[in-house]
């Protein structure tokens, strides 16, 4: 399975509001282009120790880490993402808004330590974006609408290319996996 669409769709406004929130207690923290990336930023609601540095953004934290990661100062008045969260049966890892910019492109890469039998299972909440963002798993394009919740296999090649003159937010949830989360995101949950 390359990508699920659940049924679950959350508030556009509530989530809007969470992000005016976040970019007005703090600014965006640009990720290393690594000559792959170009315009993409984030800003940290839950991290590692709940920093808010560079490495909050890009450092990959393992499972074992899950019991020092903590909201991050930006969140304090995310009250709808915090309630999001609270939803999932798993303990959180790194939570972000994550922000390509108008002009701006995701190369193709793949992330090898997130996916559905993985122990990270990483979850994709659209906040703002429109047609002009493409979004290829796999060669496939996968169209995500604000409010949506989406898992992608991201082991598998994947990019994102901005075409738009609206910069693209995802609220992007990084969980440790494990059988009481897959049975919440069970088959039944998936949109036809």
């Amino acid at each position: 399975m390359d990508a699920i669409r659940f049924k679950t769709r959350y508030d556009t406004a509530r989530l809007r509001e969470d992000l005016d929130a976040a970019v007005a207690a703090a600014s965006w923290v640009a990720k290393p282009d690594r000559g792959r990336y170009f315009k993409w930023s984030a800003l940290p609601l839950h991290a590692l120790h709940g920093g808010v540095s560079s490495e909050a953004v890009d450092v990959h934290v393992p499972p074992e880490l899950a019991g020092a990661c903590a909201p991050t100062p930006v969140s304090r008045d995310c009250a709808y993402v915090r309630e999001i969260l609270a939803s999932f049966a798993a303990e959180k890892l790194r939570v972000r808004f994550m922000q390509l910019a108008a002009g701006g492109r995701i190369g193709r890469h793949r992330d090898r330590q997130y996916g559905w039998e993985l122990p990270i299972l990483r979850l994709h909440v659209p906040v703002v974006t429109d047609a002009d963002v493409e979004f290829l798993l796999a060669d496939r394009r996968v169209d995500m609408r604000a409010g949506e919740l989406w898992y992608l296999d991201t082991t598998r090649d994947h990019e994102v290319i901005n075409h738009g003159t609206t910069d693209r937010v995802h609220l992007v949830i990084d969980l440790v996996n494990g059988p009481a989360l897959r049975e919440q995101l069970g088959p039944e949950t998936w949109a036809p």
